[in-house]
């Protein structure tokens, strides 16, 4: 009877013994130092950032449709933000011709929450060695990288795959279709989610 418990025991340990020996090795990027510095998409790097006095971003501009997806899926499944220091941002296939005035809303909303911006894809943040052991398993640590798919951009609607990755277990996404009423951009409801 005592080896059967004994047994027992050991098993249901194992799981928790293999869970923590997996994880011990992710979280040791935080001993090597990494390059935090920001890389502006299409601008060249001498040339100063914008000030708010130069961004001027009206309630109908576009930048407002594509923040109302960035806030949607940062709030949603929340657990994936938990003890992030970076948000990255993934506008390789965004389709708005004025970049710069979405990411301003983002910089703002990262200085208000203590989050440093990134704007690299996921291949360059394993460059920099932000996601490690990727492509599997692969995990950002301790960042969420945010990628815009673009499939319609007009004067009154976007319509974009958007998702939010923290890892290969971690991730939702959707398309989202966000129309211009009445000076202000609204997201409609959602049909499906994906959850990973």
């Amino acid at each position: 009877m005592k080896k059967i418990i004994s047994i027992l025991a050991v098993l249901c340990l194992l799981p928790v013994v293999l869970t923590g020996c997996g994880y011990s090795s992710i979280v040791s990027i935080d001993e090597q130092p990494i390059e935090q510095h920001q890389q502006p998409l299409d601008t060249p790097t001498d040339e100063p950032p914008l000030t708010s006095e130069q961004i001027e971003i009206d309630s109908e501009n576009p930048a407002r449709a594509y923040f109302v997806v960035f806030q949607y899926l940062f709030e949603a499944d929340s657990a994936l933000n938990y003890g992030i220091k970076y948000i990255a941002l993934d506008l390789s296939e965004m389709i708005f011709e004025m970049p710069d005035k979405f990411i301003h809303l983002v910089e703002e909303f990262c200085d208000e929450f203590g989050f440093t911006l990134l704007l690299y894809n996921a291949d360059e943040l394993v460059e920099k060695g932000y996601i490690i052991d990727y492509p599997l398993p692969s995990i950002f640590t301790d960042g969420i990288i945010i990628s815009f798919r673009d499939i319609t951009l007009t004067d009154d609607t976007l319509i974009t795959e958007a998702s939010k990755w923290r890892s290969g277990r971690g991730a939702i996404g959707a398309t989202f279709t966000v129309e211009k009423v009445n000076s202000s951009w609204d997201m409609l409801p959602l049909e499906y989610m994906f959850i990973s």
